[in-house]
């Protein structure tokens, strides 16, 4: 394993033990699968080098719940750092939490299990969209802690909003502290909501 410096170095499949004809057999299932972008922003590493790049791997986008990874990295990150635990009790951060969250704890928040929801409707007026137009108005819980799953989005805000209060930093300077500068990410945006 390296670690890219300036410049990624690019080497074959077979030099680090990938067959060509499974890597091309996934790239052409990918390639039907994506639309007419096939696979125009492709970029694959393996163990630090590059092993296949498109042209258009430089074109930014909206990550939309992809960046649900990135809140779970930064409370990884505030664990790892001994600022934080899993075992975190939500109330014990936004004290407002206490009356209907009393026992979630941020690992519910992470593997979305906290049952939590916001106050109003749905921003789309539809039953199976979770996006209130005020997040952190605390409304009735979906379900208890650890009961049940929900991909729901306002609880993945409220969990950012719990890192950022603890923390007292954004949830991006805790990831560019630590992981963005390092790898040399920059000149992207971040759209913090929570301080």
């Amino acid at each position: 394993m390296v670690f890219p410096k300036e410049q990624w170095i690019e080497k074959k499949p077979e030099e680090l033990g990938i067959d060509s004809k499974y890597l091309q057999d996934a790239l052409d299932y990918l390639a039907s699968e994506s639309g007419t972008d096939k696979l125009d922003e492709v970029f694959i590493a393996c163990k630090g080098y590059v092993i296949y790049k498109e042209d258009s791997i430089y074109k930014k986008h909206n990550i939309y719940s992809s960046s649900k990874s990135f809140t779970s990295t930064v409370l990884g990150l505030l664990i790892d750092q001994g600022r934080i635990s899993e075992e975190t009790l939500a109330k014990n951060i936004d004290s407002n939490l206490t009356a209907w969250y009393p026992e979630v704890k941020l690992k519910h928040f992470a593997n979305m299990t906290s049952g939590y929801s916001a106050l109003g409707n749905s921003r789309w007026n539809e039953p199976s969209e979770d996006w209130s137009p005020t997040p952190y108005q605390i409304g009735k819980p979906l379900f208890k802690p650890g009961e049940a799953y929900a991909y729901w989005d306002e609880a993945q805000m409220m969990f950012g909003r719990l890192l950022t209060l603890h923390a007292n930093q954004t949830l991006k300077s805790i990831f560019d502290d630590n992981i963005g500068n390092t790898i040399g990410l920059d000149d992207y945006e971040w759209v913090n909501i929570f301080m």
